[in-house]
Protein backbone atom coordinates (compact mmCIF):
# COMPACT_ATOMS: atom_id res chain seq x y z
CA UNK A 1 0.00 0.00 0.00
CA UNK A 2 1.48 2.92 -0.92
CA UNK A 3 0.47 6.46 0.96
CA UNK A 4 0.16 9.75 -0.47
CA UNK A 5 2.72 12.01 -1.18
CA UNK A 6 1.67 14.71 2.05
CA UNK A 7 1.89 11.19 4.33
CA UNK A 8 5.36 10.18 2.57
CA UNK A 9 8.67 11.29 4.64
CA UNK A 10 11.94 10.15 6.08
CA UNK A 11 11.22 7.10 9.10
CA UNK A 12 10.24 8.26 11.92
CA UNK A 13 10.38 7.05 15.41
CA UNK A 14 7.49 4.37 16.95
CA UNK A 15 4.69 5.83 17.69
CA UNK A 16 1.79 4.28 20.05
CA UNK A 17 -1.63 6.44 19.97
CA UNK A 18 -5.00 6.48 21.95
CA UNK A 19 -7.85 7.06 20.06
CA UNK A 20 -10.61 9.22 22.67
CA UNK A 21 -14.18 8.93 21.01
CA UNK A 22 -17.21 10.93 22.19
CA UNK A 23 -19.73 8.20 22.60
CA UNK A 24 -22.29 10.37 24.75
CA UNK A 25 -25.51 11.51 23.53
CA UNK A 26 -24.75 14.57 21.50
CA UNK A 27 -23.20 12.26 19.40
CA UNK A 28 -26.17 11.55 17.93
CA UNK A 29 -26.75 14.94 16.61
CA UNK A 30 -26.87 15.04 12.70
CA UNK A 31 -25.34 18.40 11.91
CA UNK A 32 -22.69 16.17 10.39
CA UNK A 33 -23.94 13.56 8.60
CA UNK A 34 -25.13 11.25 8.79
CA UNK A 35 -24.29 11.87 12.71
CA UNK A 36 -21.34 13.08 14.80
CA UNK A 37 -21.08 9.53 15.68
CA UNK A 38 -20.58 8.19 12.58
CA UNK A 39 -18.50 10.44 11.39
CA UNK A 40 -15.84 10.53 13.75
CA UNK A 41 -15.72 6.41 13.47
CA UNK A 42 -14.95 7.73 9.96
CA UNK A 43 -11.99 9.34 10.93
CA UNK A 44 -10.75 7.38 13.56
CA UNK A 45 -10.10 4.00 11.01
CA UNK A 46 -8.46 6.40 8.71
CA UNK A 47 -6.08 7.93 11.26
CA UNK A 48 -5.62 4.37 12.71
CA UNK A 49 -5.14 3.30 8.98
CA UNK A 50 -2.31 5.99 8.25
CA UNK A 51 -0.37 5.65 11.58
CA UNK A 52 -0.48 1.52 10.76
CA UNK A 53 0.89 2.15 7.46
CA UNK A 54 3.52 4.59 8.32
CA UNK A 55 5.52 2.39 10.42
CA UNK A 56 4.79 -1.44 11.07
CA UNK A 57 5.79 -0.61 14.84
CA UNK A 58 3.30 1.70 15.14
CA UNK A 59 0.45 1.02 17.76
CA UNK A 60 -2.94 2.28 18.24
CA UNK A 61 -5.63 1.77 20.73
CA UNK A 62 -9.18 3.09 21.42
CA UNK A 63 -11.18 4.28 24.29
CA UNK A 64 -14.82 5.83 24.50
CA UNK A 65 -15.88 8.17 27.38
CA UNK A 66 -19.61 8.20 26.76
CA UNK A 67 -22.50 6.93 29.28
CA UNK A 68 -21.60 5.17 32.25
CA UNK A 69 -17.73 6.41 32.72
CA UNK A 70 -15.08 5.72 30.24
CA UNK A 71 -14.18 2.07 28.75
CA UNK A 72 -10.78 0.77 27.33
CA UNK A 73 -11.66 -0.80 23.95
CA UNK A 74 -8.64 -1.63 22.39
CA UNK A 75 -5.37 -1.63 23.85
CA UNK A 76 -2.52 -0.38 21.69
CA UNK A 77 -1.80 -2.51 19.45
CA UNK A 78 -0.96 -3.51 15.45
CA UNK A 79 -3.28 -5.31 14.46
CA UNK A 80 -5.50 -3.27 12.57
CA UNK A 81 -8.14 -6.05 11.94
CA UNK A 82 -8.95 -5.83 15.44
CA UNK A 83 -8.95 -2.66 15.88
CA UNK A 84 -11.62 -1.93 13.00
CA UNK A 85 -13.99 -4.11 14.46
CA UNK A 86 -13.59 -2.47 17.79
CA UNK A 87 -14.61 0.53 16.08
CA UNK A 88 -17.89 -0.83 14.70
CA UNK A 89 -21.40 -1.13 17.18
CA UNK A 90 -20.52 2.07 18.64
CA UNK A 91 -23.67 3.42 20.01
CA UNK A 92 -24.11 7.27 21.65
CA UNK A 93 -26.14 7.73 24.95
CA UNK A 94 -25.32 8.90 28.43
CA UNK A 95 -23.00 12.06 29.99
CA UNK A 96 -19.36 12.93 28.74
CA UNK A 97 -15.85 11.67 30.77
CA UNK A 98 -13.81 13.82 29.05
CA UNK A 99 -11.07 14.62 31.48
CA UNK A 100 -11.12 10.79 32.67
CA UNK A 101 -10.96 9.79 28.96
CA UNK A 102 -7.63 11.67 28.48
CA UNK A 103 -6.37 10.59 32.06
CA UNK A 104 -7.03 7.15 31.16
CA UNK A 105 -5.50 7.12 27.90
CA UNK A 106 -2.28 8.33 29.09
CA UNK A 107 -2.22 5.58 31.57
CA UNK A 108 -3.04 3.26 28.91
CA UNK A 109 -0.29 4.56 27.06
CA UNK A 110 2.18 4.41 29.89
CA UNK A 111 1.46 0.57 30.61
CA UNK A 112 1.36 -0.73 27.03
CA UNK A 113 3.63 -3.92 26.33
CA UNK A 114 6.04 -1.95 23.75
CA UNK A 115 7.16 1.09 25.54
CA UNK A 116 10.07 2.33 22.33
CA UNK A 117 8.66 4.67 20.89
CA UNK A 118 6.70 8.28 21.00
CA UNK A 119 3.18 8.42 22.63
CA UNK A 120 0.35 10.11 21.32
CA UNK A 121 -3.45 11.26 22.77
CA UNK A 122 -5.87 11.87 19.80
CA UNK A 123 -9.26 13.23 21.70
CA UNK A 124 -12.54 13.38 19.41
CA UNK A 125 -14.89 16.11 21.14
CA UNK A 126 -18.48 16.71 20.46
CA UNK A 127 -19.93 17.65 23.90
CA UNK A 128 -19.87 19.97 25.54
CA UNK A 129 -16.95 20.06 28.30
CA UNK A 130 -17.46 19.99 31.51
CA UNK A 131 -14.30 21.52 32.73
CA UNK A 132 -12.82 24.89 33.99
CA UNK A 133 -9.78 26.20 32.27
CA UNK A 134 -7.16 25.72 34.76
CA UNK A 135 -8.00 22.29 35.02
CA UNK A 136 -7.48 22.03 31.07
CA UNK A 137 -4.01 23.75 31.74
CA UNK A 138 -3.35 21.19 34.37
CA UNK A 139 -3.66 18.30 32.41
CA UNK A 140 -2.20 19.38 29.38
CA UNK A 141 0.64 20.29 31.37
CA UNK A 142 0.51 16.79 32.64
CA UNK A 143 0.99 15.42 29.22
CA UNK A 144 4.00 17.53 27.92
CA UNK A 145 5.75 16.36 31.25
CA UNK A 146 5.37 12.98 30.30
CA UNK A 147 6.44 13.55 26.64
CA UNK A 148 3.27 12.96 25.22
CA UNK A 149 1.60 14.73 22.22
CA UNK A 150 -1.60 15.54 21.71
CA UNK A 151 -4.43 16.14 19.13
CA UNK A 152 -7.57 17.43 19.43
CA UNK A 153 -10.49 17.11 16.56
CA UNK A 154 -13.56 19.23 17.78
CA UNK A 155 -16.31 18.79 15.92
CA UNK A 156 -19.40 20.06 17.84
CA UNK A 157 -20.29 22.45 20.34
CA UNK A 158 -16.96 24.19 18.94
CA UNK A 159 -18.10 27.96 20.09
CA UNK A 160 -18.60 26.73 23.21
CA UNK A 161 -15.65 24.55 23.63
CA UNK A 162 -12.71 26.43 21.53
CA UNK A 163 -11.51 28.23 24.19
CA UNK A 164 -11.06 25.97 26.40
CA UNK A 165 -9.84 23.35 23.98
CA UNK A 166 -7.07 26.02 23.40
CA UNK A 167 -5.97 26.24 26.68
CA UNK A 168 -5.71 22.39 26.86
CA UNK A 169 -3.59 21.98 23.56
CA UNK A 170 -1.54 25.04 24.14
CA UNK A 171 -0.23 23.61 27.57
CA UNK A 172 0.31 19.93 26.10
CA UNK A 173 2.01 21.44 22.84
CA UNK A 174 6.07 20.99 23.07
CA UNK A 175 7.08 24.59 21.44
CA UNK A 176 10.68 23.12 19.95
CA UNK A 177 8.56 20.33 18.57
CA UNK A 178 4.72 22.06 17.42
CA UNK A 179 3.52 18.43 18.50
CA UNK A 180 -0.12 19.18 19.84
CA UNK A 181 -3.02 20.42 17.35
CA UNK A 182 -6.42 21.38 17.48
CA UNK A 183 -8.44 20.83 14.41
CA UNK A 184 -11.56 21.95 14.05
CA UNK A 185 -14.65 20.91 12.15
CA UNK A 186 -16.45 23.61 10.70
CA UNK A 187 -20.40 22.95 10.56
CA UNK A 188 -21.69 22.16 6.92
CA UNK A 189 -17.75 20.39 6.51
CA UNK A 190 -17.06 17.05 6.14
CA UNK A 191 -15.34 15.56 9.21
CA UNK A 192 -13.18 13.18 7.26
CA UNK A 193 -11.77 15.67 4.64
CA UNK A 194 -11.02 18.16 7.13
CA UNK A 195 -8.99 15.82 9.58
CA UNK A 196 -7.00 14.21 6.19
CA UNK A 197 -5.71 17.69 5.11
CA UNK A 198 -4.58 18.53 8.99
CA UNK A 199 -1.70 18.58 10.90
CA UNK A 200 -2.92 15.42 12.29
CA UNK A 201 -2.53 13.10 9.29
CA UNK A 202 0.65 15.11 7.65
CA UNK A 203 -1.32 18.33 5.92
CA UNK A 204 -0.70 21.78 6.76
CA UNK A 205 -3.84 23.31 7.21
CA UNK A 206 -7.10 23.07 9.28
CA UNK A 207 -5.64 23.59 12.85
CA UNK A 208 -2.49 24.44 14.65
Amino acid sequence: LRLPARFAGPATMPESTMLCLDTSSWMRNGDFRPDRLSSQRDVAREIARVKMASNLENTVGMLTYGGAGVEVRTAPTNQKSKLLRDLHGLSAGGKSHFVSAVKIAALALKHRKARAGEERVVVFVGSPIDATEKQLRMLGNSLKKTNMALDVVSMGESEANGPLLRTFVDAANNPALNNSHLVTVPEGQIPYDVVVSSPILGGGGGGG
